[in-house]
């Protein structure tokens, strides 16, 4: 997941579509999850006004990555 920084990069490296995944394990406290909450919303504004498409892939049953098209 692009920290803001990063995504900011991506933006001006003229990148048209982010895709992401997470280790579960890295939200391992409830101030872990406010800040990735944070920086993910921070983030996906960002690729929002530039046009940029920004899709989380999740592992499905058979350990197969795939888009999440759910528009947090």
């Amino acid at each position: 997941m692009p920290c803001p920084i990063c995504a900011r990069m991506l933006i001006n490296a003229g990148i048209s579509d982010v895709y992401w995944a997470m280790d579960p394990s890295f939200i391992s406290t409830p101030e872990r999850k406010i800040a990735f909450d944070k920086m993910r919303s921070i983030s996906k504004a960002m690729f929002g006004e530039a046009g940029v498409a920004f899709v989380e892939l999740i592992m499905t049953v058979n350990n197969i990555w795939e888009p999440n098209y759910d528009p947090r």
